[in-house]
């Protein structure tokens, strides 16, 4: 039973080591995202967890060698998060995690004002370029847009510059509740530009699709909904009916297959065509009044 007893106590105190290198290894990732290198991250969190100390016990503690420790504290120093306290062995201090937190955050503020200044330089020097580089390059009309932030974001661009029509396809019925909360704002503020937007999607056969129609557009006299027969393996939008995007592959949410968007003069054509034609034969939704939609939020 001792033995038992020992061998408990060796899992549990394995287990809490474990547990606590997940942790450091979270506040290490932290502050490297901050600007820290990884040894300036380790050196730092353990000054914190054992306190004022000199080279040697940072070194130790670390099993690093003192050479590089010492190295290590002096750019910490530098960046302002260890103070050196004047004794024999020197002794340093670090920056209390509040204080050093609201360094951080001062120096990432700056850093974006930098950035900021550095972008608008480059977009002065570089706008003649762009300009007669786009009038060499007439024919780019296709291009591939992958990874979920490059997705929402250039949908977003595009809905923003859309003033007069903004005409959508959803085949898949999974997708509609997904991207109705992914894009919520952007399409009131569409809306409140007056924007007219067209909206096809399967017959409601479950209460998700049920609550999209009690949730968007049907209180709006610029946002009509209607219902398709069937759905169609498509996800398609059209802005203005001068650029178009298409999701690869419309059995996935927004973000997970790469956008197909095109500015082609002919393909829209026929896209545009194909839409009213849809938009024709679609089922007609008669608006909620706001009593019953009140009801149900």
């Amino acid at each position: 039973m001792q033995s038992l007893g020992k061998f408990k106590n060796k899992i549990a105190y394995t287990l809490k080591g474990i547990i606590s290198n997940m942790h450091l290894d979270e506040d290490i990732e932290a502050l490297m995202q901050f600007g820290f290198t990884l040894l300036q991250a380790r050196v730092y969190l353990t000054l914190l967890k054992i306190g004022d100390s000199s080279i040697r016990r940072i070194a130790e503690k670390m099993d690093i060698a003192r050479q590089e420790a010492q190295r290590v504290a002096a750019e910490l120093m530098v960046m302002g998060f260890l103070e050196k306290i004047l004794a024999k062995p020197t002794i340093y201090r670090p920056l209390p995690i509040n204080e050093a937190l609201s360094l951080l955050f001062e120096h990432r503020q700056k850093q974006s004002t930098e950035l900021a200044q550095k972008a608008n330089i480059l977009l002065r020097n570089l706008a003649d370029v762009q300009a007669t580089g786009r009038q060499r390059e007439n024919n780019a009309d296709f291009i591939i847009i992958d990874g979920k932030e490059n997705i929402i974001r250039k949908s977003f661009q595009i809905e923003d510059k859309t003033r007069k029509t903004q005409d959508l396809i959803y085949g898949p019925e999974a997708n509609i509740m997904h991207s109705s909360f992914i894009f919520e704002d952007e399409t009131k503020k569409t809306l409140k530009r007056k924007v007219r937007m067209r909206m096809l999607i399967p017959l409601p056969r479950d209460q998700a699709n049920e609550a999209f129609l009690k949730r968007f557009g049907l209180v709006n006299r610029y946002y009509e909904v209607r219902l398709l027969a069937s759905p169609l393996p498509l996800i398609m939008a059209i802005f203005d009916s001068k650029e178009m995007i298409l999701q690869t592959s419309p059995e996935k949410k927004i973000g997970e297959a790469p956008l197909l968007w095109t500015d082609n003069p002919g393909l829209l054509l026929i896209a545009q065509g194909y839409f009213d034609q849809l938009w024709a034969q679609a089922r007609k939704i008669e608006p909620i009044p706001k009593s019953i939609l009140n009801q149900n939020e």
